[in-house]
């Protein structure tokens, strides 16, 4: 009786989850800077030594080609965050919700990982022959 009672009682949750998953849409999301923040969320903790930082910025810049087995494993790792960078960019709005009240003590702490998604999205670009 016991597992008759739960049964019905499991059947009766998935019936009501999935019936009102089917009632509710939520709205879609236009506000790109919160897209960023996921991408800064899913960028790979890796650190580069000098040598590999100094071939980002000679391929960036034109001065060395692309090194696959060098640069290739750091793009793979941040595909993730590159690919949600992208469709980020194809919305308009964009809202940080920077607090402009607090002036010169306003965070702005996402800055350096925004630079650093800036420079792998260049260098995918690089990676797939769009400079």
């Amino acid at each position: 009786m016991r597992r008759i009672c739960l049964l019905l009682t499991g059947l009766f949750f998935f019936w009501s989850s999935t019936t009102f998953a089917q009632q509710f849409t939520p709205p879609p999301n236009k506000n790109a800077a919160l897209r960023y923040w996921m991408a800064f969320a899913e960028m790979a903790d890796h650190s580069a030594d000098d040598a590999t930082t100094k071939l980002m910025e000679d391929v960036l810049s034109g001065a060395a080609n692309w090194d696959e087995q060098r640069l290739g494993p750091i793009m793979d790792e941040n595909n993730p965050a590159i690919q949600t960078l992208q469709r980020a960019m194809e919305l308009t709005d964009c809202s940080w919700g920077l607090e402009y009240s607090r002036g010169a003590a306003m965070s702005l702490g996402y800055l350096p990982k925004a630079r650093a998604l800036a420079r792998l999205n260049a260098l995918y670009g690089a990676a797939n022959g769009e400079r």
